[in-house]
């Protein structure tokens, strides 16, 4: 067992190693050419397993800090939900006083997380994203959803309106607004 262990821990230590120094490494791109780096201490395998220790089973190598470099106080061993949830287009949202990755927050209270996250596209506050209360339907003024846009039959307050009068769907009016496709755009 440990000779697995082993041989896992230090497959990690060396992928850790090229993603951010060989710059022919197909994933160098997100590591080294960013700036992460990686602690001189750990040039040492010996040294590397002394900070982190052995691989657990299950678990991969993850920076707390996404920006930060591969060091001690930035890494642990972490299971694939843990990194999924640890990456750069992760949602973070601070409720209550702690911060946490959105799926987290529905798990923890409840929420579906499609709803929160259509909630949050719509513009909704942090308490109205993660509230267990059916909220209103139309989007908060100033949102994306809501801004008025220009037709061929003249304004609307905001494209699902112009959807409901043309008898078309939102995503349709979208496209036509964004191309800009006979009279039809921004206001």
């Amino acid at each position: 067992m440990t000779v697995i262990l082993y041989r896992d821990t230090h497959k990690s230590w060396e992928k850790m190693r090229e993603r951010c120094h060989n710059s022919n490494n197909e994933n160098f791109k997100n590591y080294g050419a960013r700036g992460i780096s990686v602690d001189p201490r750990w040039d040492d395998f010996g040294k590397f397993v002394e900070d982190m220790g052995l691989r657990p089973t299950g678990m991969t190598l993850d920076r707390i800090d996404n920006d930060g470099p591969y060091t001690k106080a930035n890494c642990r061993w972490a299971t694939s939900v843990e990194q999924a949830r640890n990456k750069r287009n992760s949602v973070l949202l601070t409720y209550r006083g702690q911060t946490k990755h959105i799926r987290h927050w529905c798990e923890e209270l409840g929420i579906n997380y499609w709803t929160a996250r259509l909630r949050r596209q719509k513009g909704c506050s942090v308490e109205e994203i993660l509230s267990t209360e059916n909220l209103p339907t139309n989007p908060p003024s100033g949102s994306r959803l809501a801004r008025p846009i220009n037709t061929p039959a003249g304004p609307f307050e905001s494209q699902s309106a112009a959807a409901k009068h043309f008898g078309l769907t939102r995503a349709r009016v979208s496209q036509l607004v964004k191309r800009g496709t006979n009279g039809w755009g921004r206001a």
